[in-house]
């Protein structure tokens, strides 16, 4: 596996709830947030560790992915309880699926930050409030070195 099938396995366990799919689930692209979703998440790369587990190959790669959730902005009570309704969605869904879809992996969201107001270029909003999650995915892999 690498990074890119662990953030592929990511968006494909996401995309099993409701109301996610393709469209407003992507890598790194915030054009989604200007195509009418009321919810949309973005994932990105965050850090990564990597060590030798064992001679002769054995590595353990530590992936962060982030996970930013995009709520719309329709009152204050809403979208507090959409926040806290879908980030609990997702965090169960990758509970349930904690090697996102590759044997080698296992995942589990280990931390949130707080919400914040996302507001537009002009001052003008808040638009969407965002709450940023971090994925950590422990990869075991064990690799052919050479001489």
């Amino acid at each position: 596996m690498s990074y890119e099938n662990v953030q592929t396995g990511l968006s494909n366990t996401i995309q099993k709830l409701t109301d996610y799919s393709k469209n407003n689930v992507t890598t790194a692209d915030y054009r989604v947030l200007d195509k009418g979703y009321t919810k949309a998440v973005v994932l990105r790369p965050g850090p990564f560790t990597q060590e030798r587990t064992e001679f002769g190959g054995g590595i353990e790669a530590t992936w962060n992915i982030m996970i930013e959730l995009f709520i719309k902005y329709q009152d204050d009570t809403q979208v507090q309880n959409s926040i806290r309704d879908e980030r609990q969605d997702i965090i169960d869904k990758v509970n349930e699926y904690p090697e996102l879809g590759g044997s080698a992996v296992v995942a589990l969201i280990f931390e949130g930050a707080e919400p914040v107001p996302v507001f537009g270029e002009n001052g003008s909003g808040p638009h969407f409030l965002m709450q940023e999650m971090t994925c950590q995915a422990v990869e075991y892999l064990k690799v052919t070195e050479a001489e």
